[in-house]
């Protein structure tokens, strides 16, 4: 389970980041977006440890490339 905190596009690439307790899932999400045919040049910017409360987190970046169709409603 990943929690996304900030979506944001900067020209062409889309930055994501968010947070996770399993560093599994990261890759899991990271995995899932290489993999898409909605997605392009998928790189991890960052992961790091850290504390919210009393969990402990992890805080990810990754950016992509979203590739989009035109004249799809899809």
């Amino acid at each position: 389970e990943v929690w996304l905190t900030k979506l944001q596009l900067h020209g062409g690439s889309l930055q994501l980041v968010g947070a996770s307790q399993d560093t599994q899932a990261v890759a899991n999400l990271m995995a899932s977006l290489e993999g898409s045919k909605r997605f392009r040049e998928t790189t991890f910017v960052y992961t790091q440890r850290a504390t919210r409360g009393a969990a402990s987190v992890f805080i990810f970046e990754i950016s992509t490339t979203p590739i989009l169709q035109e004249g799809h409603d899809s």
